[in-house]
């Protein structure tokens, strides 16, 4: 995108970081006035950076290490990141990873770990650190209340038609005094 900027954008409650964001900015055309600007989390520094073609065997926490050290090495240190608390565990303590492609270290981390294993990225900041934590459960909750249209802007209910009975069929079971419904369901 031609004439697009990025920055960091910083925003604090008091003495704490409440959003440390990546801000985009296109500019004012002469022939389409069109001002785009907003912003995107902390996680989406990890789309700045590509992960190689690897093989990886051992640890989650160490795949994790991998991805993050590869992230760190390819962005400013601004935008670097510490592993820190994993609870999300394997019932073997060991995963095996690979890709053959060159995909961005976000996309990598979503796929072999989050989509197969579950949990969640969590960014912990500490004085200058930022720790990415993947964890199996929140530890965090917030207690602002959500309200449709002032702070929850879209909502959208998916039903999975496996979750959906259409019909129910009666079984029948002969006994010697004549027949018994069972019903399963």
């Amino acid at each position: 995108m031609k004439g697009v900027t990025f920055g960091t954008y910083h925003s604090y409650d008091d003495f704490s970081l409440i959003l440390n964001s990546k801000d985009i900015a296109a500019p004012k055309t002469k022939t389409v006035k069109i001002d785009v600007k907003g912003a995107e989390g902390e996680l989406a520094f990890l789309l700045d950076s590509v992960q190689r073609p690897y093989d990886y065997f051992g640890t989650i926490s160490g795949f994790l290490n991998l991805l993050i050290d590869n992230h760190n090495a390819q962005v400013e240190e601004a935008k670097w990141f510490t592993v820190g608390n994993v609870t999300v565990a394997d019932p073997n303590d060991y995963i095996v990873r690979s890709n053959i492609d060159y995909v961005d270290i976000w996309t990598e981390l979503q796929k072999k770990l989050i989509d197969l294993l579950g949990g969640y990225i969590v960014i912990r900041h500490e004085g200058y650190i930022n720790y990415i934590d993947y964890l199996q459960d929140f530890t965090l909750f917030s207690p602002q209340k959500i309200t449709f249209g002032k702070n929850l802007l879209d909502l959208k209910r998916i039903r999975k038609g496996a979750d959906i009975a259409t019909a129910l069929h009666g079984l029948t079971l002969q006994t010697t005094h004549g027949y018994q419904s069972i019903f399963h369901s």
